[in-house]
């Protein structure tokens, strides 16, 4: 055991990024809305279990006198369906089926209701090519509007900002050539974005 302990390398782990506060409320109401999922299918199999299903109280008798009915009247009378079975087969079916329905149609539903509350993340700070925060401030009082400006962004990926009069456009355009992988220059004297490759 020593020597499969020497074989396996100790990696650093490195914690990653602490979730936003946002994906934190996604990941419990998340977990909410599955516990509920189970609570309710816990409670439909009680119900249906408790409901539907009557006590049978069977002898032997009943089997012994349908044997000798059908070798005397040569029909056969041994098996009669329990309605109440299929009634709780037919339930459990339904309910089966509706439970992942229900789970997707939620999901879609959720998917158009408009967030009331909360907002937002506070967004993604922008770098310089050192990796230093850009101040707003700054950025507009060094650039002209509609000056794109090559910065690092989500991830560390090159993005152009681009200023306005007051301040800079809510989004920046991602500088990475979706053909190779490399970085698309703005050309500032023909006002656009020349790719080299």
């Amino acid at each position: 055991q020593a020597a499969s302990k020497a074989l396996v390398p100790h990696l650093p782990v490195e914690p990653g990024p602490a979730p936003s506060p946002a994906m934190a409320m996604r990941r419990r109401e998340s977990r909410g809305a599955l516990l509920l999922g189970v609570l309710a299918v816990a409670a439909c199999c009680y119900l249906l279990s408790s409901a539907f299903v009557a006590p049978v109280f069977r002898t032997t008798a009943p089997r012994a006198h349908s044997a000798v009915a059908m070798q005397s009247t040569g029909e056969y009378t041994g098996f009669v369906p329990d309605m109440q079975r299929r009634m709780l087969m037919n339930l459990v079916t339904v309910a089966a089926s509706a439970v992942p329905v229900l789970v997707l149609l939620g999901g879609y539903i959720w998917y158009f209701i408009p967030q009331t509350g909360g907002g937002g993340s506070g967004g993604t700070l922008a770098g310089d090519v050192d990796g230093n925060p850009i101040v707003l401030a700054d950025w507009v009082k060094n650039h002209k509007p509609n000056d794109r400006e090559l910065v690092q962004g989500l991830r560390g990926d090159p993005t152009y900002l681009i200023s306005t009069d007051d301040g800079i456009k809510d989004f920046g355009i991602n500088a990475v050539c979706t053909h190779l992988g490399c970085v698309v220059p703005w050309v500032r004297s023909s006002n656009r974005f020349i790719c080299p490759c």
